[in-house]
């Protein structure tokens, strides 16, 4: 996976997945601008509550409908670890908070493993 970057090459990606109220605009740019560094690239699908990120970000982004990559743009590692978040899940039908966040840790961990060998 390591030719997989959600960023630029310098460092390694990490997820934080937190559960928020709403996907509306307000609340998802308030997320992003509280938990990512101004200027880094975040590369997302066509969801409209994710316009406005380009004033403080490099942000690209792929519409599904029309294509899944574009050139480096792609969300492929995001799906990898949604899916490998709902594996570490499943067959659980209410997740409290607390436990979304240690499944999250114990996902990113992983990838992270994979990126690193």
């Amino acid at each position: 996976m390591s030719n997989c970057p959600l960023f630029p090459p310098k460092g390694k990606s990490k997820v934080k997945a937190q559960v928020v109220v709403n996907t509306k605009k307000h609340t998802l740019l308030e997320e992003v601008r509280n938990n990512v560094v101004k200027g880094s690239a975040i590369y997302t699908d066509a969801l409209l509550s994710y316009n406005g990120l380009a004033v403080d970000y490099i942000h690209e982004c792929v519409d599904h409908a029309k294509e899944y990559v574009r050139g480096n743009v792609h969300t492929n590692c995001l799906e990898n670890f949604w899916s490998l978040l709902k594996r570490c899940i499943r067959g659980t039908y209410v997740m409290p908070s607390t436990y979304m966040r240690r499944c999250s840790a114990l996902t990113n961990a992983k990838a992270m493993m994979r990126i690193d060998s």
